[in-house]
């Protein structure tokens, strides 16, 4: 007799990659014995029960959910150790089976596994909250609150193709940050560092992530010390802590994860990447930008930026960006390059061009209306539907042969050049002339 049931997963096995009679078709022609595979609307998605009654009309049977959490292969400088929520607690009568993609890390991967174990044994009954504090004294019971500190700031995904992000990390963070917050990161770190005998396997894993979260409690103390210095105009002291923290990114750089010959995949962790990594990356280069507005001393241990804060003419072929219907309120329209110097209205021609500490690339606004130049070379279609978003409109300003190379990054690519006396965006690079006025 044959093994059942047989399971596949098809072709069209989420909601946005399904199209035609693709889906109808299995439904109408494959045996009914047969288990098709469902990731629900998008490839990484969680399941309720709208979902399902779609996907068990379009194939005639109840879908085999393949559950894309908490895989992390396409974020993988990202442990995913927060709780397990999102699903439906009511479509337990609606799926054939449910199973779970973990990720690269086995021992890891336990704390969500528990929870989805746990979910699939009572739906109606779950709780994620509660669920997760007991997967933490199973997996960690003799220093469970270091563990949990950990898990704490190890939660968010981050911005990938896939779009799930995962809320609660590092709730304890607040909008002014603390020593105490700083220091509590290195001496848990310390912690499970020290423990590594009771869960040898879990540890070796995860050390990667906890030595990150050692040195990066390490630079949020530099940060808050050149805080001090510059309200204090200590200029030797804020020097000194910078050159600190610099060491400190260096040695957060060489903390590798599966570094080892044949390893396939390196992963460069990332602790609380949604929350403390940003504020103590963006507080540096903003105390940084503060700090050479007013002192002399110790500059050429500060990175240099390309270019300075400040207004600029954009020039390309002679002719100067214009933004020749300057107005806040204006859509759709787009600079062009005139061969003319405005004599009338000069900030028509002026840029500011400044340095976004969240991004470490270049915004550029003008300096008549303070509209931003998007990736595209033109001004918002829709400032309410479609406003300034650092991650699409800020640049790469790099020195090139004749002047400036001006790159799109983050969430958007390409290179700007001139053609036909406007900005336009490809994969060829044009070269500007950035000067001051």
């Amino acid at each position: 007799k044959d093994v059942e049931p047989l399971i596949i997963c098809p072709t069209q096995y989420n909601k946005n990659w399904s199209g035609g009679d693709y889906l109808s078709t299995l439904g109408t022609k494959m045996y009914p014995e047969v288990r098709i595979m469902w990731t629900g609307n998008s490839v990484v998605d969680m399941i309720e029960r709208d979902d399902m009654e779609w996907i068990n009309a379009q194939i005639k049977r109840k879908a085999f959910i393949w559950l894309n959490y908490p895989v992390n292969d396409y974020c993988q400088s990202r442990l995913l150790m927060g709780k397990t929520y999102g699903n439906g607690l009511d479509i337990a009568d609606l799926v054939s089976g449910f199973c779970s993609n973990p990720m690269e890390y086995a021992e890891a991967s336990k704390l969500s596994l528990y929870s989805i174990a746990d979910y699939c044994w009572n739906m109606p009954a779950y709780d994620a909250q509660k669920s997760w504090e007991e997967a933490l004294d199973e997996l960690m019971p003799t220093s469970k609150e270091a563990f949990r500190f950990f898990c704490e700031n190890n939660i968010d995904l981050g911005k990938t193709a896939h779009g799930l992000r995962r809320e609660g990390e590092s709730p304890e963070f607040g909008k002014v940050p603390s020593e105490l917050y700083f220091s509590r990161l290195v001496t848990e770190a310390d912690a499970l560092l020290a423990d590594s005998l009771s869960q040898p396997d879990m540890l070796q894993e995860i050390a990667p992530w906890v030595e990150t979260m050692q040195v990066l409690g390490q630079r949020g103390l530099q940060v808050l010390s050149m805080q001090k210095a510059l309200q204090q105009s200590d200029s030797i002291s804020f020097i000194g802590h910078y050159r600190a923290l610099q060491r400190l990114e260096e040695k957060q750089k060489s903390i590798i994860s599966r570094n080892y010959e044949g390893s396939i995949v390196k992963a460069k962790p990332v602790v609380s990447g949604s929350v403390v990594t940003p504020w103590v990356n963006e507080e540096a280069i903003r105390l940084v930008k503060d700090y050479k507005k007013r002192f002399a001393y110790g500059l050429e241990f500060l990175p240099q930026q390309v270019l300075e804060d400040g207004a600029y003419h954009i020039i390309a072929d002679g002719k100067f960006l214009t933004d020749v219907n300057a107005s806040p309120d204006r859509e759709g329209d787009f600079p062009v390059f005139v061969a003319e110097a405005d004599t009338i209205n000069p900030q028509r021609q002026l840029w500011n061009i400044e340095l976004v500490p969240e991004t470490g690339r270049y915004k550029i606004t003008n300096a008549q209306d303070g509209r931003y130049i998007n990736e595209l070379g033109t001004f918002w279609s829709n400032k309410n539907t479609k406003p300034y978003n650092a991650e699409w409109n800020t640049y790469i300003i790099m020195k090139a042969e004749g002047g400036y190379t001006i790159q799109c990054a983050g969430r958007a690519s390409g290179n700007w050049y001139a053609e036909e006396d406007r900005i336009k965006n490809g994969k060829k690079s044009g070269v500007f002339q950035i000067k001051k006025p």
